[in-house]
C-alpha cells in the first residue's frame, strides 16, 4: 500500500515538473523568489525567538587586601551594620555613561545643527555638568584633588565641546555657502544650454558647454564625497581638481564663449569659480581646526573616563578600609545596561565595573537553545527550499540551453543560406515562441529570397535592354537615327585607317540644308524635325553604296565616302547626293522642295586627319553657299587662306572696341540750291595694325556672322551722336548728322528708348539726326515699319539708302515714312552711258519733289554728272567730286573750302571748261586744310 502511494506521490511530483518546464522565465524565478523570501522570514523569526548570546568580559583587579575566604552569609545572629560609604560607585558609573552619551550627542550635533541634534545635546551637557559635580562633591569627602581634578576636567570638555559646535557650525556654513555658489554657477551653465535645442530627449549643443556641464557635476558629486567623509583631505583634493578641469574648459573656449554666450556670462563665471576656490580654501582650514579640537576634546573626554576609574578605584579602597574585609578578585562587567542597584542593608559588591578603553581580557561566550524542535524545523526548511531552488535553475537551464542551441544552429544554416531550415518546437514557453517567430522568419525570408531571385532576374534582363538604349543613345541621334557626331568620328577614323592602310581614297562630305531657318521659323519646329528626319532617310537612300551618313548637329550632316578608287568617283558621290534633293519631299501630303549644299574634301589630298578633313570640307561648303547654293564645292588652298582669315577678323573684332580701333570719318552732302554742306554721313572705319582704314566691306560680313555687329552698331551711334553734340554745341550749330541703321537695331524694342536718352544727354534736338536704312529693312515686318513712324513722329529725319539696287520698289516710298531718298551710284555713273540708268535717275527725281522727298545723289564723281543733276535744287550731292570723308577734326574747317570748291564748278560748267577729275579737283583727307586756304586766296 504504501509503495503504491509512493509512486503516485512520485507520478504526482514528475507530472508537477513537467508543468514547470512549461512555465515561463518570469513564472520561473517569481517561485524562487518567494522561495527564498518564505526562507529569510522563518530564518528571522526563529533566529530571533530560538538564541540569546551573553558575552562577559572578566578582568583581574589587584587586590586591596591579602586574600581572605568568601564572604558567606552569617550563621548565627545578625551581622553588625556596616559604616555607611563616603561615596557611591553607581555615581561614577553614571557619569562614565553620562560621559558616552554626551560624546554621541556632540558627534551628532558636529554632524547635522538641526534643532533635535541641538536639544539632545545640551541635555547631554546640563546633564554631564550635573553629574559630574555630584562626583565631585562624593569624591571630595575622600581626596579632594581627585574632585578638583573632575570639575577642571569637566569644565574643559564642556569648553572644549563648546568650541568644536563652532568649528563644527562654521564648517556647514563654509559647505552651504559653496553649494549655493556651485547652484548658482551651475544655473549659469545651464541657461547656456538652454539655448541649445532638444531632439529626441538629447541636447544638441556645442562641444564645450557639454563639457562644461558634465565637469560641473562632477564638481557637484566630489562636493558629496567630501561632505560624506567629513572633509577629509583627499576629498578635498579631488574637489580642486575638477574645479582645475572645469576653469581648463572654460580657458581652452573662452574666445568661442565669449562670442557665443558674452563677455558678462563669461565674466559672472570666472568670479564664481574665483569664490568657489575661497569657499574651498576656508572649508580646508576649518577641517584642519576641527580635526585639532576633535581630537584634543577625545582626549579630554579620555581623560574624564580614566578619572572616572580612578574614583571607582578611590571609592572601592574607602569601602574596604570601613568594612575591613578580606580583598578577593574582582571581577568588572562591561556591560552598558545600567546595573541594579543594591539595597542599602546589603554589603559592597565584590565586583566593580569597568569603562576604560584598555586591551580586552578573556571573553567567554554562552548560548542557551530555547527550542531545539525549532532548530530542526529551521534546518529541514532551509534544505526543502535550496533543494527547490536547485531543481526551478536545472529545469530552467535545461529548457532554456537545449532550444536555444538548436536556435543557434538553425541561425547559423539561415545565415549560410539554407532558408528552408526549421526550428524544432517546444521548451519554455519564451524559448517556444522564439523558435516559432523563427520558423515563421525562416519562411518570410524563403519567400523573399524566391521574389529577389526573380527581381534580380527582371533586373538585369532591363539592365540589358537599357544598357542597349544607352549605347544607341550614346552612338545615335535620336531624331534621325543616324550616326551622331561622337559616334561619326569613330566611323570616319575607322574609314580613314582603313585608306591609309591600303592607299585609297576617302571622302568626307559636309551637306548643309539651304534656308532652313525660314522652314522652322514659317512652318514651325516641329515641321522642321520631319523635315531633318525625310532628309537623312534620303541621305541614307543616297551614301548606302559608297559609305554612311552622320548627323554632326542642327541641320548639318556629313557623308564618309569609304574606300574609293579615284579622286572623280568622290566627286561623283557628292554631285549625286546635290542632286538627289531635286526631288521634292513629301511630308503631311505636302510636297517640299528642299536644296543642299555640300563641301567636299578628299584623303589624302586636302587632309591627313579627320579634324583636318572636317575642316576642309566645312571651307568647301561655306564657299559653296557663297556661291548661291544648291551646288557642290572641292576644297581648295585658297579656301583655307579665306577661312584663316575670316577667323583671323572674328578675334580682332572681340577686342576692337576695348582697344578703341574703330572711327568715324564723315562725308559731307552738299545742297545744289547754296552749294554748302547740309550734312554729313557718319561712314565707319577699322583702323589695321598697318595704319590702314579698312572699310566696312571688309569685316562687317564677319561681324553679322559672329554676332559682334549689334555691339559695333551701338558704338556707332554713340560716337556720331558725340560728334553732332559737339558741332550743334560749336562751330556748326545747324549740323546734321546721317547714321546708318541696321535691321537688327530696328527689330530691337529698347533701340528708340536708349536713341532719346543719348538725344536728351547730349542735348541734341532730333532734327539733327537723320536715321539711314537699306530697302531689305522692308522686309523685316510691320513691327520694323512701326519703329520708322515712332522715329518721324519724334522729329528724327529718315532717309532711304541705295534707292534703285536690290528690291527698290515705289511700294517703299509709300509704306515707309521717309524724309530722303538717296539714288545708287550705279544710277548716276550710267549717266552719259546708260540712258535708262539716266532716265530713271531722273524720273526718280521728279518722283521725289513731287512727293515733298529731299534727294541725295551718291557717287557724283565728275562734272558732267554734276551738270545735269544742277537742275534740280533740292538736289543734294555727295560724292568725292564734292568730298572725300573727313576726320571729325577736318570737317568744320573744310566747309568753306568745299563750298568755294563747289562755286568754281559752277562756274567751270557755265564757262564750257573742262570737266575735272576728281583726282586733280579734290585733295585727300590730309590735305583738307592745305585744300581749304587755296580756295580761300582764290
Amino acid at each position: 500500500m504504501r509503495k503504491i502511494q509512493w509512486r503516485a506521490q512520485l507520478a504526482g511530483t514528475v507530472g508537477w515538473l513537467s508543468g514547470m518546464k512549461r512555465l515561463g522565465i518570469v513564472a520561473r524565478l517569481s517561485i524562487s523568489f518567494i522561495a527564498v523570501a518564505g526562507l529569510a522570514v522563518a530564518a528571522n523569526f526563529l533566529a530571533g525567538r530560538s538564541y540569546i548570546m551573553h558575552t562577559i568580559r572578566v578582568e583581574q583587579v589587584a587586590p586591596i587586601a591579602p586574600p581572605a575566604p568568601a564572604i558567606e552569609a552569617p550563621i548565627a545572629g545578625p551581622a553588625p551594620p556596616p559604616a555607611a560609604a563616603p561615596i557611591s560607585v553607581d555615581t561614577a558609573l553614571e557619569y562614565s555613561r553620562t560621559l558616552q552619551r554626551f560624546a554621541a550627542a556632540l558627534w551628532e550635533r558636529a554632524a547635522a545643527a538641526d534643532v533635535a541634534a541641538d536639544a539632545d545635546f545640551r541635555n547631554a551637557g546640563a546633564h554631564l555638568a550635573a553629574t559630574g559635580s555630584r562626583l565631585s562633591g562624593e569624591v571630595s569627602n575622600a581626596n579632594r584633588g581627585l574632585a578638583r581634578k573632575v570639575l577642571a576636567k569637566n569644565k574643559l570638555v564642556g569648553d572644549g565641546a563648546l568650541a568644536l559646535i563652532g568649528l563644527a557650525d562654521e564648517r556647514h556654513r563654509v559647505l552651504d555657502e559653496y553649494r549655493q555658489h556651485l547652484d548658482q554657477l551651475n544655473q549659469s551653465t545651464k541657461s547656456a544650454l538652454d539655448g541649445s535645442f532638444k531632439i529626441f530627449g538629447r541636447f544638441i549643443a556645442r562641444e564645450y558647454l557639454l563639457k562644461l556641464d558634465q565637469n560641473l557635476q562632477k564638481i557637484r558629486a566630489r562636493l558629496e564625497d567630501a561632505i560624506a567623509s567629513d572633509a577629509a583631505p583627499a576629498s578635498l583634493l579631488a574637489l580642486e581638481a575638477s574645479e582645475r578641469e572645469y576653469i581648463a574648459v572654460l580657458d581652452a573656449n573662452r574666445s568661442s564663449l565669449q562670442h557665443v554666450q558674452g563677455a558678462p556670462w563669461l565674466q559672472s563665471t570666472q568670479n564664481e569659480l574665483s569664490i568657489l576656490a575661497g569657499f574651498r580654501e576656508s572649508l580646508q582650514r576649518s577641517h584642519e581646526l576641527y580635526g585639532e579640537q576633535r581630537a584634543k576634546l577625545t582626549q579630554q573626554m579620555s581623560d574624564a573616563a580614566v578619572l572616572s576609574e580612578e574614583c571607582i578605584a578611590s571609592m572601592q579602597q574607602s569601602a574596604a578600609a570601613l568594612a575591613r574585609p578580606a580583598a578577593a578578585p574582582v571581577v568588572r562587567a562591561a556591560e552598558t545596561a545600567p546595573r541594579p542597584a543594591a539595597p542599602p542593608s546589603a554589603a559592597p559588591p565584590p565586583i566593580a565595573l569597568s569603562v576604560t578603553d584598555s586591551a580586552p581580557p578573556p571573553e567567554t561566550t554562552t548560548i542557551t537553545p530555547s527550542d531545539e524542535g525549532r532548530y530542526a524545523l529551521f534546518v529541514k526548511i532551509t534544505i526543502a527550499v535550496v533543494s527547490l531552488v536547485f531543481i526551478v535553475s536545472l529545469l530552467t537551464a535545461l529548457s532554456i540551453v537545449r532550444p536555444v542551441r538548436r536556435l543557434v544552429l538553425a541561425a547559423a544554416k539561415l545565415a549560410a543560406g539554407e532558408t528552408h531550415i526549421r526550428v524544432e518546437r517546444g521548451g519554455m514557453k519564451e524559448i517556444d515562441q522564439l523558435a516559432g517567430s523563427f520558423n515563421q522568419m525562416a519562411q518570410d525570408l524563403e519567400v523573399a529570397g524566391e521574389a529577389s531571385r526573380s527581381y534580380q532576374a527582371r533586373l538585369e534582363a532591363e539592365v540589358a535592354a537599357r544598357t542597349t538604349e544607352l549605347r544607341q543613345l550614346a552612338e545615335r541621334d535620336p531624331l534621325t537615327q543616324l550616326p551622331n557626331r561622337r559616334y561619326g568620328l569613330t566611323l570616319m577614323q575607322r574609314s580613314l585607317q582603313q585608306a591609309r592602310s591600303q592607299n585609297r581614297f576617302m571622302g568626307v562630305c559636309f551637306v548643309d540644308l539651304d534656308n532652313f531657318k525660314s522652314i522652322n521659323d514659317s512652318l514651325g519646329h516641329a515641321f522642321g524635325d520631319q523635315v531633318l528626319a525625310k532628309v537623312a532617310e534620303r541621305l541614307i537612300e543616297v551614301s548606302s553604296p559608297f559609305g554612311a551618313a552622320v548627323r554632326l548637329g542642327g541641320d548639318e550632316f556629313c557623308v564618309i565616302h569609304d574606300d574609293a578608287q579615284s579622286f572623280d568617283e568622290i566627286h561623283r558621290s557628292a554631285s549625286q547626293l546635290v542632286q538627289a534633293f531635286h526631288t521634292p519631299i513629301k511630308i503631311e501630303r505636302r510636297e517640299l522642295m528642299v536644296s543642299v549644299s555640300c563641301g567636299l574634301s578628299v584623303f589624302p589630298l586636302h587632309g591627313d586627319s579627320c579634324a583636318e578633313l572636317l575642316s576642309s570640307a566645312d571651307a568647301a561648303l561655306y564657299r559653296a553657299k557663297s556661291m548661291g547654293r544648291n551646288q557642290a564645292s572641292i576644297y581648295t588652298a585658297d579656301l583655307l587662306e579665306s577661312a584663316t582669315e575670316r577667323f583671323s577678323i572674328e578675334q580682332r573684332l572681340r577686342r576692337a572696341i576695348e582697344r578703341e580701333e574703330f572711327e568715324l570719318v564723315f562725308q559731307p552732302e552738299v545742297c545744289v540750291d547754296s552749294l554748302r554742306v547740309g550734312l554729313v554721313e557718319a561712314l565707319l572705319r577699322w583702323r589695321q595694325p598697318d595704319g590702314r582704314l579698312a572699310a566696312p566691306g571688309e569685316f562687317l560680313a564677319v561681324a553679322e556672322a559672329s554676332g559682334f555687329i549689334a555691339e559695333i552698331d551701338k558704338w556707332v551711334v554713340d560716337a556720331a551722336l558725340e560728334a553732332a553734340s559737339e558741332w550743334h554745341h560749336g562751330a556748326w550749330p545747324e549740323a546734321r548728322v546721317a547714321i546708318n541703321v541696321s535691321s537688327r537695331q530696328l527689330l530691337d524694342p529698347r533701340f528708340l528708348d536708349r536713341l532719346k536718352e543719348l538725344m536728351a544727354r547730349h542735348r541734341l534736338p532730333p532734327g539733327c539726326i537723320e536715321i539711314e536704312l537699306t530697302e531689305n529693312v522692308i522686309q523685316t515686318g510691320a513691327a520694323t515699319i512701326a519703329t520708322l513712324h515712332a522715329l518721324k513722329a519724334e522729329g528724327f529725319a529718315i532717309a532711304l539708302d541705295d534707292f534703285g539696287t536690290g528690291y527698290s520698289s515705289l511700294t517703299s516710298l509709300a509704306q515707309l515714312p521717309l524724309s530722303r531718298v538717296k539714288l545708287d551710284r550705279s544710277l548716276i555713273e550710267g549717266h552719259g552711258t546708260d540712258e535708262r540708268s539716266a532716265a530713271i535717275a531722273r524720273t526718280t527725281v521728279m518722283l521725289c519733289e513731287h512727293l515733298n522727298l529731299e534727294v541725295t545723289a551718291e557717287g557724283v564723281e565728275n562734272e558732267e554728272q554734276l551738270g545735269w543733276l544742277l537742275n534740280h535744287e533740292s538736289v543734294y550731292l555727295q560724292g568725292y567730286l564734292i568730298s572725300r570723308p573727313l576726320r571729325f577734326e577736318d570737317v568744320a574747317p573744310s566747309m568753306d573750302a568745299i563750298h568755294q570748291k563747289m562755286a568754281l564748278h559752277v562756274l567751270s560748267l557755265r564757262t564750257g571748261g573742262s570737266s575735272a577729275s576728281p583726282a586733280d579737283d579734290f585733295p585727300s583727307v590730309e590735305e583738307i586744310p592745305t585744300a581749304a586756304a587755296h580756295f580761300s586766296r582764290a
